[in-house]
């Protein structure tokens, strides 16, 4: 397996690692609190989508790295959804905060997770997918790809919430 090392990702990382750190600190301190709880959540959620950048960016086999952009839609979905909570709480509009509430907001980036996990049999969120070999200024493979229709309805969709 060929491995894209570079000084890049170990920041990265260390952007996952904080985003962690924050989160179980969120949870600790403030467990009886929904604020704390949904910042942690909040928090998790960054971090496995830096993580799951971080990872991208690490493998150069194709399969890995689609494998890994698509996680990056779980962890976007999950941050999307709480900071809007988070706002929701903070600005004293938690009334809102209902199951159904949550059920709904969620309708889009469930679909855009499915959709992405999908997308071989639809190329709705990404077309042409491809690797492409970058040689200056420092060497590695990333994917390339066209944007879909779904991407953008996902796009507005996210800008909207946040």
């Amino acid at each position: 397996m060929n491995l894209n090392i570079l000084p890049m990702v170990n920041l990265i990382v260390l952007g996952a690692i904080v985003s962690v750190i924050l989160g179980i600190m969120g949870w600790l301190r403030a467990s009886d609190s929904r604020l704390g709880k949904t910042f942690a959540i909040f928090s998790f959620g960054i971090a496995l989508w830096i993580l799951s950048y971080a990872l991208e960016v690490f493998f150069t086999s194709y399969a890995i790295k689609v494998f890994w952009a698509n996680m990056q839609f779980v962890g976007a979905a999950i941050a999307q959804i709480s900071f809007l909570v988070i706002a929701m709480i903070f600005t004293t509009q938690d009334h809102l905060v209902k199951p159904i509430t949550l059920f709904g907001l969620c309708l889009i980036p469930i679909g855009t997770i499915i959709i992405a996990f999908t997308n071989a049999s639809h190329h709705l969120l990404r077309q042409f997918p491809g690797i492409i070999y970058v040689r200056h200024p420092i060497s590695f493979v990333s994917l390339a790809f066209d944007y879909g229709p779904w991407y953008w309805v996902n796009a507005a969709y996210m800008l909207s919430t946040v």
